[in-house]
This record gives C-alpha cells, structure tokens and sequence, in this order.
C-alpha cells in the first residue's frame, strides 16, 4: 500500500514573523529501496588537479543483496557511488563486489564482479553512479562487501635535505561498504 506524507514545519523567529513551510515527501514503498539509477552528474568549480587543493574521491556505499534476474539466475548485486571534489586529473576509480571464502588457512576475500572508471570517466566535481555490478551468489549463507580503490595524486615533499623537492605521488585509498550475509534460496 502507498501512502503519501506531508510535513509541516512552522518556526517563529522572535515572535514576529512566522514561517511554515509545507513539504511533499515521495510515496512510501515497504521492502529495501531501489538502487540509484545509473549515470554521471557533473559540477562546476575550481580545479587545479590536487596541486593546490586536495583530490578527494569519497564511497557512498549502498548494501550488497541478492535478486533474481530474468532469466531466473540467482546473483549478489549492488551498485558503486562515489562523489568527487578537484579530481580527474589521471585519477581512476575501481568498485570491485566481493565474497568472504574461508577454508583450512583462513579467511579472505575473493572477486565476484566490479567496474572501473578511467581517468576520463571520473568528473573534476561531480558524482558517479555505476550500473549494476553483479556476481555468481554462493550456495549457503555468505557474506558480501564492496571496496571501492580511488587513485589521487598528492603532493609529497622529501624529509631530507630542508626544504626538500616536492613532487607529484600516485596514491590510493581504499574503503569498504558494511559486510552483508545473504542466503542464496
């Protein structure tokens, strides 16, 4: 069932004027929302390719979970996004969906599925959002994660000898989404 809400918020200012604004929100849907739509939103702005102000490169991570696709095949699914500020200047982006395998050594984790982005498909200012990334669901109850790799350039300065050269550095920072246990059927 859809229900639509409406939010009233009235705030008085000193006890003068009064203001309340009335606000629509989407219809409510029972069950896990659906994954952003695919594609690339650009800003503009300043950008100097991290030589003055820091390339930064942030995840915003969407939990991995099962769904069945046409066919009927069973598979894990998310999707990559990631926002950036004063980038793209050879940068590189790559979200790779991942699964925990543990046997007689221990645990680690294994590739299932991913997507990249090369130094022209990351914007200077802007955000990204990959199609979706799929990959083989395991029999049995597993768990799932994303790590997403941002390759920046930095500014780095030798220690020794005072002042020091400085120089452009390759550097890449790795996040990860929450793990996920999903239970293939």
């Amino acid at each position: 069932m859809r229900k639509a809400k409406i939010a009233t918020t009235a705030l008085s200012v000193v006890g003068l004027v009064a203001f309340t604004t009335s606000v629509a929100m989407a219809d409510e849907v029972s069950g896990q929302a659906p994954f952003p739509a695919a594609g690339v939103v650009t800003w503009r702005g300043a950008h100097d390719c991290g030589f003055i102000a820091p390339q930064i490169i942030e995840g915003e991570f969407y939990n991995p979970r099962s769904q069945v696709l046409p066919d009927g095949t069973q598979v894990v699914a998310d999707v990559a996004q990631f926002r950036t500020s004063n980038s793209a200047c050879g940068n590189s982006v790559t979200a790779t969906l991942q699964t925990k395998v543990c046997g007689f050594w221990g645990c680690s984790w294994h590739d299932v599925g991913g997507a990249t982005w090369k130094p022209d498909g990351v914007p200077a200012n802007g955000r990204v959002t990959s199609p979706l990334i799929t990959g083989k669901l395991r029999q049995g109850t597993n768990s799932y994660r994303l790590a997403l790799d941002a390759t920046t350039n930095k500014l780095a300065a030798e220690a020794e000898p005072r002042p020091g050269a400085i120089g452009v550095v390759r550097e890449t920072e790795t996040t990860y989404s929450h793990v996920v246990k999903l239970t293939a059927s």
